[in-house]
């Protein structure tokens, strides 16, 4: 039988299960990038594992939300490997406001991803390794596997960022605006669209469908100032409206050589199904499956969505 955590009761099974479960078998530490720069990571160690799944998390994320879904995969025999993605959770910052998300270059997640496997994950944890990537994770995801041969069997993109959702502003305009801004030194500064964590969020307008899931986590975050990204700076939109060119140029899909299954939700307003659509189709062994019922963060939906969903992961990962 599987290890959900059911909405019925679900913080108190997290705290009371999972969290102890967790902690059992946890490698709490830190690497330098490519950079020098200082990044948080934790290793967990199945018991009898059978493979390593990594996890590259999304915009404004970080390990502590993973957690329950840290526990699914060390139930199913499988260890799990996770950073802190630059800018956020205990990683380094550029910036000391913790509710801002900033990054020089979008490519900088891409060698941080390429340092941690290459130097931790595939020297500390038996294979084979497979890759669950979500949103910004997703971009991340796709570029890493574009350009890194031989290392994942078989990877998940779960609502990934081919191309984030721009709203009304055309892509040429949103470009110029943040353009503006970091050409007259405020690259790090909060998106004019964007709030500050205040504290609260609201339920209805959030990217999950799940109130208990949902709950646990805001929980989490009033508790953890390193939990608190919520805006995006200049930069980091301005860096996020160019990664859809640099995953579909010419011949980067066609180069990824292990199967790939991206997940998209059928509610998503985060980022752009179209692009999906154009990066999937390219990828030699790339399909697309519509999870209905879902908004953005698929994990984070109610159980009648979710089991099955972690069901198909599951499947996919079966080798």
């Amino acid at each position: 039988m599987r290890q959900y955590l059911t909405e019925q009761d679900y913080e108190k099974e997290f705290y009371d299960t999972a969290l102890p479960y967790l902690k059992e078998r946890l490698t709490d530490s830190y690497f330098d990038s490519f950079d020098g720069k200082s990044i948080h990571y934790n290793l967990y160690r199945a018991d009898n594992a059978k493979a390593t799944i990594t996890i590259f998390h999304g915009f404004t994320e970080n390990i502590i939300k993973y957690q329950p879904m840290i526990y699914v995969f060390l139930n199913e025999g499988y260890n799990v490997a996770m950073c802190d993605q630059r800018g956020h959770g205990l990683s380094f910052r550029y910036v000391e406001d913790t509710s801002l998300t900033h990054i020089a270059y979008f490519d900088e997640y891409v060698q941080d991803m390429e340092v941690f496997v290459r130097e931790i994950v595939l020297k500390t944890l038996n294979g084979p390794h497979v890759l669950f990537a979500h949103s910004m994770g997703g971009a991340i995801g796709a570029l890493f596997l574009e350009r890194n041969h031989g290392i994942f069997s078989r990877a998940v993109l779960s609502s990934p960022m081919i191309e984030p959702n721009h709203g009304r502003i055309p892509l040429a305009i949103g470009k110029l605006i943040c353009g503006y801004f970091m050409l007259t030194g405020r690259s790090d500064r909060k998106l004019f669209i964007s709030q500050d964590f205040s504290g609260y969020e609201d339920f209805n307008t959030s990217c999950a469908t799940s109130r208990a899931r949902f709950d646990y986590y805001m929980n989490m975050k009033h508790d953890h100032v390193n939990l608190w990204n919520s805006s995006p700076t200049y930069r980091w939109t301005y860096e996020s409206l160019k990664v859809r060119s640099a995953i579909l140029k010419k011949g980067a899909p066609e180069a990824i050589d292990c199967p790939v299954l991206l997940f998209n939700a059928e509610l998503d307003t985060m980022v752009l199904k179209e692009a999906q659509e154009a990066f999937i189709s390219r990828v030699p062994d790339g399909r697309m499956e519509v999870i209905s019922g879902a908004k953005h963060e698929i994990f984070r939906s109610t159980d009648d969505v979710v089991y099955p969903y972690l069901e198909k992961v599951l499947e996919f990962y079966r080798i």
